[in-house]
């Protein structure tokens, strides 16, 4: 018996609308939020510059001169370098706060997703489950068959006469053996979610 290996017939979770929006939202926060990252480190570098000592009377008088020029045209900042700081890393915070709760809804929109895909293909699922336990018991019996057929020929004095061929440890897939066998223990769950 050849598997089937068919891609089921439904959209990836990627291209469902809801999931790209709240991803894209996301991305959104998670980009804008390094890019305020950057503007507060260059504004922590400018900040850093304008409170060196070391600096000469000419930079100090031709900053003055720079910052009334840019006054006077209007495109001098309205709050100084510490203000805008405190600014930057306030939305930064904000930033942060709002991937974290995307993030979250993100997942919350994954799950949901993942539900009603679960939901559209639990009928497909249970009979693909439903051949998988008539496979195991199948095995099952074949292996009994199997070593039976050889032990047959053991009792009329055929020793060793055929190879042992059962695929496993007759046990080992036995779905009545409740001395650690696998089928045992997998074989409820799977009658009863198939029922």
């Amino acid at each position: 018996m050849k598997a089937t290996n068919k891609a089921p017939a439904y959209p990836a979770l990627i291209d469902q609308p809801s999931y790209r929006e709240a991803l894209n939202k996301l991305s959104h926060f998670r980009t804008q939020l390094q890019a305020e990252k950057e503007k507060l480190h260059a504004l922590q570098v400018e900040h850093a510059k304008s409170i060196n000592p070391d600096e000469t009377p000419t930079a100090e008088s031709d900053r003055a001169i720079q910052k009334a020029e840019a006054l006077i045209a209007g495109t001098a900042p309205l709050q100084s370098l510490v203000d805008q700081m405190q600014t930057k890393t306030r939305l930064i915070v904000a930033l942060e706060a709002a991937a974290k709760a995307q993030s979250t809804i993100v997942d919350e929109v994954a799950r949901g997703l993942s539900r009603e895909a679960g939901q559209h293909f639990i009928t497909e699922h249970k009979a693909v489950v439903r051949r998988l336990i008539d496979a195991v018991e199948g095995l099952h019996a074949a292996n009994l068959a199997e070593v039976e057929f050889r032990n047959a020929l053991d009792r009329l004095g055929y020793y060793n006469a055929l190879p042992a061929m059962q695929f496993n440890q007759v046990a080992e897939l036995d779905p009545e053996n409740h001395m650690g066998c696998r089928a045992y223990y997998w074989r409820p769950d799977a009658k009863a979610y198939t029922a």
